[in-house]
């Protein structure tokens, strides 16, 4: 009972989470899906420790969050950076809970060269920690995450390393989608055969076991 429990379990997590990954640049991750909208921020000068910006296209609404207040300090796509010049932190997500996303691209200048964090949430809660990626105070910091099995981004963090933070986050780029409807644990995710050949051969040693006690 206890092996066959294993199995069900171990299935179950196999089909119960996405795969994300994170790439560096704009457009020549293989990732970047065809409906990719343009972020295109407020008025400049709004401030807050919430910021809502909104696709080009769909008109979808997304939510940029910080422990600090942010400063819009530039129109359409431009800017989003920190009241007091140095933004540690950002997440960002639709506002909407069943909206999420099969690509997010975006763009950072650092305080100083140095390097900053990236994480990302799945639609089943599932965190993909993609640790410290350089970043340079000059040029262009482009980076996608992105789903390689048609799976969802709930949401993105973005923060600094240490003493080093973000200058701006400009040029946020995402595919909205509707998250699939019911319970996101019961939601089809392909299971690797791995996972199915290794419960099959479980259940089969179940079976030979229950003939030998017979």
């Amino acid at each position: 009972m206890r092996v066959a429990t294993a199995a069900a379990l171990l299935i179950a997590s196999a089909g119960a989470q996405a795969t994300l990954t994170l790439c560096e640049g704009p457009s020549g991750c293989t990732i970047q899906g065809p409906g990719i909208e343009n972020v295109l921020l407020p008025d400049v000068g709004d401030t807050g420790t919430t910021i809502t910006g909104e696709t080009n296209q769909s008109g979808t609404l997304i939510d940029f969050t910080s422990t600090e207040t942010m400063v819009v300090t530039g129109g359409g796509q431009a800017k989003l950076e920190a009241v007091d010049g140095s933004l540690g932190d950002v997440s960002v997500a639709a506002q909407d809970p069943d909206i999420g996303f099969l690509t997010f691209v975006f763009n950072v200048h650092a305080d100083v060269t140095g390097s900053i964090n990236v994480s990302a949430v799945d639609n089943f809660g599932t965190l993909f920690d993609f640790g410290s990626r350089d970043a340079s105070e000059n040029g262009q910091n482009w980076f996608t995450v992105g789903s390689l099995d048609d799976q969802y981004i709930a949401s993105i963090s973005i923060s600094g390393v240490g003493i080093t933070g973000i200058d701006e986050l400009q040029q946020v780029r995402v595919d909205p989608e509707t998250l699939p409807s019911g319970d996101p644990d019961v939601t089809a995710v392909p299971i690797p055969a791995a996972a199915w050949l290794f419960g099959s051969g479980l259940l089969g040693l179940i079976g030979v076991g229950r003939k030998r006690k017979e």
